[in-house]
């Protein structure tokens, strides 16, 4: 799929979850120019357990608050030159994007455990990065989340710890037949389960 109509398929289901600063009546992502520029730079974002994971900010060059969009990623955020060019995108049409190393991945400290360590057990990393992003002063309190592959099914696993910020999750291309130990998995196969679910999950 063509990486801009990609990326207007994905502002258009963020632009309904998660809100917009577009005026009502204003045309649809696809037929929308960029309406500012941006900047893009490093932070660290405090987790629960004292570690700073890595994450490149992406901020509408206007005044704010913006809604937030984040996508946790192991397949390194780029520094500032996010593949496929989404989080350019966003920003430029006015939201704050954070592009997120997972924990052991990268510029992120501390050891890579697959899907362990989003919000089912501790450390929290996808509740707490949510949460923080929500609460900082160029945010309105709205976040949503996106991703494919691995960055699809950690949303999955972070939504059921119910950040209180949470707004919407866009989650597209799920691998499937994927091979899960006892552990990821959980006995309830819930992890499984999702493995199957699909190519695409909104959640409000």
């Amino acid at each position: 799929m063509n990486t801009m109509k990609r990326a207007a398929q994905l502002l258009s289901a963020i632009i309904f979850l998660v809100g917009s600063t577009v005026p009502a009546g204003a045309s649809w992502p696809e037929e929308r120019p960029a309406e500012y520029g941006y900047s893009c730079q490093e932070i660290k974002v405090p987790m629960r357990d004292g570690a700073e994971l890595a994450a490149d900010l992406y901020m509408p060059e206007a005044e704010g608050p913006f809604p937030v969009v984040i996508e946790r990623t192991p397949y390194n955020k780029n520094n500032c030159d996010w593949r496929g060019g989404h989080a350019a995108y966003l920003a430029e049409r006015g939201y704050t994007v954070l592009i997120q190393d997972v924990r052991g991945r990268f510029r992120s400290p501390g050891i890579l455990r697959h899907y362990v360590d989003e919000g089912w057990y501790a450390p929290q990393d996808g509740y707490d990065t949510i949460e923080w992003a929500a609460l900082q002063p160029w945010a309105t309190g709205k976040v949503g989340t996106m991703g494919g592959s691995y960055s699809c099914f950690n949303q999955n696993m972070t939504a059921p710890s119910q950040p209180p910020h949470l707004t919407a999750m866009f989650c597209a291309n799920a691998v499937v037949g994927i091979d899960l130990d006892y552990e990821v998995v959980g006995q309830s196969g819930s992890m499984l389960m999702v493995s199957i679910s699909g190519t695409a999950v909104v959640v409000t």
